[in-house]
């Protein structure tokens, strides 16, 4: 096993990443398919598992019906300005507090005066809030080391608000909203 220094640290890709890496290629396997079935070329299940890259192909349609099954999967992330704008404030350091401790009016203060104020999480953290996208503040106690001495109780409600913003809430078939929030969004799929 090789130990890796401080400098040398691979670069982390989310599950939303890899999500997308896999859809392209789940689908482009999947109308190189069709494409030979609409010719008339018909490759039986052991013709299949015959083929060279069987194996990497199967691997990944698993990992990718189970991201598409999981927090960052199907239609609902905004990978295109939430997200981006999420991972900048999850890494922001934040302003320290005047006294050196985190409290209610201080906090306050602190939000009027700038609204975008960071988080300070480190990358595995990050990471960790991207791929599991958290509802709850014992998800985040789980995710984030010693949370409750870094951020208020207040603070840690507005990473469960951005985190949830970052997610757009789609309307299931029947109307209802997806298990994402349990609550009927508006006319336009927002909750």
């Amino acid at each position: 096993m090789e130990i890796l220094n401080s400098g040398n640290v691979p670069a982390l890709v989310t599950n939303i990443e890899v999500l997308q890496i896999l859809r392209s290629r789940v689908t482009k396997r999947q109308e190189e398919t069709d494409k030979q079935a609409a010719a008339g070329i018909i490759i039986t299940p052991r013709q299949r598992r015959e083929q060279k890259l069987y194996h990497r192909d199967y691997i990944e349609e698993g990992v990718y019906n189970f991201l598409e099954n999981s927090a960052c999967g199907g239609d609902h992330i905004d990978t295109k300005e939430k997200i981006p704008r999420l991972v900048r404030l999850l890494k922001k350091r934040p302003r320290p507090p005047q006294n050196g401790k985190y409290d209610d009016q201080n906090e306050q203060c602190n939000q009027k005066e700038e609204d975008e104020e960071g988080f300070g999480l480190n990358d595995a953290e990050t990471l960790q809030v991207l791929n599991l996208i958290p509802r709850e503040t014992v998800e985040l106690h789980l995710m984030v080391e010693d949370i409750s001495t870094r951020l208020s109780e207040e603070r840690q409600a507005d990473l469960l608000k951005m985190a949830a913003e970052a997610v757009i809430y789609s309307k299931t078939n029947d109307g209802d909203v997806d298990d994402w929030d349990g609550v009927e969004g508006d006319d336009n799929g927002m909750a």
